[in-house]
């Protein structure tokens, strides 16, 4: 057993007060002379046997509820019989794929453990990963296994990832373990072909470049004789692969955008088809943009934007739409109503929150041009970071609280403190009787 705090047994002094009233109230009493005895009874023998025995009692009594007090104080914890491991190694999934690193491991000391960096932190079985090496692997949440670290028994820790940026989400966690983090990167300046292009019957074809923390998309024109186009799954066959890859083929026609404004309000029309035909230019996207009155007839049915700068009530008609309702509450300029595609205009535009707001951004992010390739332009994002940017914040507060077992000698003392004062309660009662 050891002591969280050891510096309050100097509270053990305390047992000196219950013992000075014991003594203080046993001293000799004051005699009284009397001249004749002969109507005094004789005192009763057992009867002031048992009053001293109670006195005693509640003495030892008393010094045990002091003593319990300060050893609640002290926090003792029962120390844990297992032995610690001389080191752990905590290793992304993907890397156990890695010939190298399964040639260390096994190589390493018997007074070593591996785990996995994944749910439960289970152990390694080399064995198992030799079979499993084709399977493929999700990026996982570096920081959502930290609650589980005070549960490891070892003296040293290595946590190797590959580190990609991907896998670092929430605010940096405090841990109890100041373990040693490596990043290795395996996958430097990796090109991937995402999808082709095809605006005006000419063809590009849009490739990833990673480098460790660059991600960077580059369009190279492809003549349509270097490319096998199947239009029942609209993909395309590259002629120069040799394999049987198909990439998704992405038909870049004019996004047709309608703005309706109150005629008190042209001007924020005109602050919208600006910001239309900037991200028009920037992405060499076609945009075709008509600005209109609210009374007009809408034809929604080559429609993809609605852009409606009025307070009253919006079409039901149209798929995505942006509508003018102000919000003084809102950090936004624009923002999702309820996850879906209708979009709340938070405030008049102006030249100053157009920019401090982010303004143009969020419109690319509401015509999301490439959401036919989202999900794989999200995979595709290997970009790393450095060791000292995954690494979490030692807490030495933490790490002296794992040390000591969760097993805590707390709850019995308490129960065993509530026991000691119930019999002492009783025992003076008796006694005052």
């Amino acid at each position: 057993m050891t002591l969280a705090n050891p510096q309050y047994l100097w509270a053990l002094t305390g047992l000196l007060i219950p013992l000075a009233i014991h003594l203080w109230s046993n001293k000799k009493g004051k005699i009284i002379k009397v001249g004749n005895t002969r109507f005094l009874e004789q005192s009763d023998a057992p009867q002031s046997s048992s009053i001293q025995l109670n006195e005693y009692l509640l003495l030892l009594l008393r010094m045990l509820i002091v003593a319990a007090i300060v050893l609640i104080m002290a926090e003792p914890h029962f120390l844990d019989s297992r032995k610690n491991v001389a080191i752990t190694y905590l290793v992304e999934e993907s890397l156990l794929q890695s010939g190298k690193l399964s040639q260390f491991f096994s190589r390493s000391s018997k007074d070593s453990e591996i785990r996995v960096l994944k749910k439960g932190l289970p152990i390694v079985d080399l064995d198992e990963v030799e079979s499993n090496r084709s399977q493929s692997y999700q990026i996982p949440n570096y920081w959502s296994y930290i609650d589980e670290l005070p549960n490891l028994k070892t003296d040293s820790l290595v946590i190797i990832t590959k580190g990609y940026l991907q896998g670092l989400k929430g605010k940096r966690p405090q841990v109890p373990i100041n373990a040693k983090w490596i990043v290795i990167d395996s996958e430097n300046n990796k090109a991937k072909e995402l999808a082709v292009l095809e605006k005006n019957n000419e063809y590009e074809i849009l490739k990833s470049s990673t480098s460790q923390g660059n991600l960077q998309y580059q369009k190279e024109p492809i003549s349509e004789n270097q490319i096998q186009i199947e239009n029942e799954s609209n993909s395309v066959k590259l002629k120069s692969d040799s394999t049987e890859k198909k990439l998704p083929l992405l038909k870049q026609e004019p996004y047709h955008i309608s703005i309706r404004t109150e005629d008190s309000l042209q001007n924020q029309a005109k602050y919208f088809e600006a910001a239309f035909k900037a991200i028009s230019a920037y992405l060499e996207r076609p945009i075709i943009i008509s600005i209109e009155k609210l009374e007009e007839s809408l034809d929604s049915t080559e429609l993809d934007l609605l852009v409606w700068i009025s307070e009253t009530e919006i079409p039901a008609n149209v798929d995505k739409v942006i509508h003018l309702k102000p919000d003084s509450y809102s950090d936004k300029l624009l923002k999702s109503e309820n996850n879906t595609s209708v979009y709340q205009l938070a405030e008049l535009l102006n030249p100053e929150n157009i920019i401090d707001k982010y303004f143009v951004e969020s419109l690319i992010t509401i015509l999301d041009f490439n959401a036919e390739i989202k999900e794989t332009l999200v995979e595709d994002d290997n970009r790393v970071v450095a060791e000292n940017e995954l690494k979490p914040v030692f807490n030495q507060d933490l790490d002296k609280q794992r040390k000591l077992s969760k097993s805590s000698f707390i709850p019995w003392l308490l129960v065993f403190l509530f026991l000691l004062f119930i019999v002492e309660r009783i025992l003076s009662r008796n006694r005052v009787q």
